[in-house]
């Protein structure tokens, strides 16, 4: 019995150790989120909270213990009208004008009235609050567009993607080679097949969502479902671009973690990318995920979206042709 599971034992590490695609994946994914995180996350501590100082605030002598306040933010905005669109968003936790000796909180945010708090107690002058001229946002109305996103991103790649390689892995597509199907007709009905199931699952939670939560919705449903279809769409393609000619399980599985994961952090899912470095958010903005989280969440909460937000989407849609295109001219049955 020992001479048998040890000549198993020496034939899988054989497999793993001639199958070079993964073993190098598997050194190089875990090495590539820990220096992506050594600089996403770099510096002398994590801040606290951010806030947005509206008009000139250097010149502001009483104001300093503020700015000398560990783990805080600053971000400076000419325009208050922008800075308090961010606050109600929850992408800032308080605005601030030194100049007037004023102060923004969104008492819906927990974070934000923590910070006025921080705010009274370092800075000794009188100081008056200001109403908010857009409505106050509660977390939940601002998180669920982004949960909804994952979830299109992670059944898009996965269940496309993973599902193609498998069925060329085990001979499945080698068969269907000998039929009169066509490349092109089989992606069309995955992407089809796909598209339905994660509509419907999309569909489901938001219609639990906003009966058990009581979701804020200003914008047209029928607009946010043809966003998500859009964000879906892109995700399959991409996940078909992925699996058009790979056969190893693990290398699609690192390739589809690798995608997904940075996507996830970068596309403003859970929290906002407010305060961070210019070329983090440039590098944001490429991703497909954002636009169409960025869309659905100005659509949800402001029933309106400006001429930027539809060319955001307007390049999803382009990533999505281009996605299928090469997807389709790389796929080999075997």
């Amino acid at each position: 019995m020992f001479n048998r599971i040890w000549a198993l034992f020496q034939a899988r590490n054989l497999e793993s150790i001639r199958d070079r695609s993964s073993l190098i994946w598997n050194i190089f994914f875990p090495l590539a989120l820990l220096v992506g995180f050594s600089v996403f996350f770099s510096g002398q501590g994590k801040v606290q909270y951010q806030i947005g100082v509206v008009g000139k605030w250097q010149q502001q002598s009483q104001w300093q213990p503020l700015w000398n306040t560990p783990y805080l933010s600053f971000d400076h905005y000419t325009d208050q009208k922008q800075a308090e669109k961010h606050l109600a968003r929850h992408q800032l936790d308080l605005v601030v004008d030194p100049s007037h000796n004023r102060y923004w909180v969104n008492p819906k945010s927990p974070k934000s009235v923590m910070a006025e708090k921080v705010l009274e107690g370092v800075v000794k002058v009188p100081l008056t609050t200001a109403k908010l001229s857009s409505r106050p946002i509660r977390y939940v109305d601002w998180f669920l567009p982004g949960v909804l996103g994952m979830n299109v991103m992670f059944s898009g790649l996965w269940g496309v993607g993973y599902a193609i390689v498998r069925y060329r892995k085990n001979g499945v597509l080698k068969r269907l080679s000998a039929t009169p199907v066509r490349p092109i007709e089989f992606l069309l009905a995955q992407v089809c097949s796909r598209l339905v199931l994660i509509m419907a699952i999309t569909v489901i939670l938001f219609i639990c969502a906003t009966l058990f939560l009581h979701l804020t919705m200003r914008g047209s449903v029928l607009v946010l479902f043809v966003i998500f279809m859009l964000g879906a769409t892109s995700m399959i393609s991409l996940g078909l671009l992925l699996a058009s000619r790979s056969k190893s399980e693990e290398l699609t599985a690192g390739l589809v973690n690798l995608i997904s994961w940075p996507m996830m952090f970068l596309s403003q899912v859970w929290f906002s990318l407010e305060g961070a470095p210019h070329w983090l958010k440039y590098v944001a903005d490429l991703l497909p995920l954002t636009q169409v989280i960025h869309s659905a969440r100005q659509q949800m909460l402001f029933g309106t979206m400006s001429a930027s937000d539809w060319l955001g989407l307007a390049y999803v849609a382009v990533f999505t042709v281009v996605c299928l295109g090469l997807g389709a001219w790389r796929f080999r049955w075997r």
